[in-house]
């Protein structure tokens, strides 16, 4: 059983290095300002370093996409932000990535993405306000997805103590993500049970994900049926979890149909997500 979920694992991981392009990977090109790319490769250089491959050629990209403020855009034209800053060094972290004057700023620059309550918003309202978006202004207010992520990647204890009482006050009354649709994706960053009922690929990957980091196994047979979602060039099923806000009010008084969902066209977050998550789960099949 073993063997054959590494078969599945091996077609996945050579399905995304296909679509690595000079240390670049990049997805959601059809995104109004534009395609992933700094966001997306730390992403995927986390996954391939889980399924056994470290690119150096992700690394040195990665490098040179750093800002002069220490942080990382969703792209290139993007202003920099908290959340793709924090998977470039979520992934540093995973490789053991330690240079200093790339580690120090960066980690600067998060720490300025933390308001009074100890949480971690996406932007500031000085980036809002230079980047020209003043209806953007809920992007400068702390968001749960972002800083779970935090309190899971961030060295200094004294800070990280602060996020994490941020966190436990919010999920005291819900687990929904700013940016995904899955509260499965804040569940699993806390570590907490979620009962949502899902058919897609990302949110039952971080469902298993979930799981795992409980030490609990899911059944082979839910394993089987992702399993056999998989296609015959590696990749899984995209997903729809990325949201974008259209109106200037909380998500949590939103509608769906107020609120943009992004296609995984290219399926590099679907297939990243069921790659691991069934390597996990495998580790714990006796």
């Amino acid at each position: 059983m073993k063997n054959k979920y590494n078969q599945l694992i091996e077609k996945a991981k050579n399905y995304l290095l296909s679509n690595i392009q000079n240390g670049i990977c990049s997805s959601f090109h059809q995104v109004r300002r534009g395609a992933s790319d700094a966001w997306t490769s730390a992403c995927i250089g986390s996954t391939l370093f889980e399924l056994g491959e470290i690119r150096s050629d992700i690394v040195s990209s990665l490098l040179k996409l750093q800002r002069d403020s220490g942080g990382w855009g969703y792209n290139h034209l993007a202003t920099a932000d908290a959340d793709t800053t924090l998977r470039v060094l979520q992934f540093f972290n995973k490789i053991g990535f330690t240079d200093l004057s790339v580690i120090e700023p960066a980690l600067s620059f998060i720490y300025q993405h933390q308001d009074a309550s100890g949480g971690i918003c996406t932007f500031t309202f000085d980036e809002i306000y230079i980047m020209g978006r003043p209806e953007r202004v809920r992007y400068a207010i702390p968001h749960l997805d972002v800083s779970a992520l935090a309190m899971n990647v961030l060295p200094d204890s004294e800070q990280k103590e602060k996020i994490s009482q941020y966190v436990i006050s919010q999920t005291k009354s819900t687990l929904k993500s700013y940016w995904w649709r899955s509260d499965y994706y804040v569940a699993y960053e806390v570590g907490k049970m979620c009962n949502e009922v899902t058919d897609d690929t990302i949110s039952i990957g971080l469902k298993f994900l979930l799981y795992a980091k409980l030490k609990q196994k899911v059944p082979e047979n839910e394993i089987e049926t992702l399993c056999k979602l998989q296609y015959s060039d590696g990749s899984f099923p995209a997903s729809f979890q990325l949201k974008i806000p259209r109106q200037l009010i909380p998500y949590s008084i939103l509608s769906e149909e107020e609120i943009e969902l992004i296609e995984d066209r290219n399926r590099i977050f679907s297939t990243a997500a069921a790659a691991v998550a069934i390597q996990r789960q495998s580790k714990l099949i006796v």
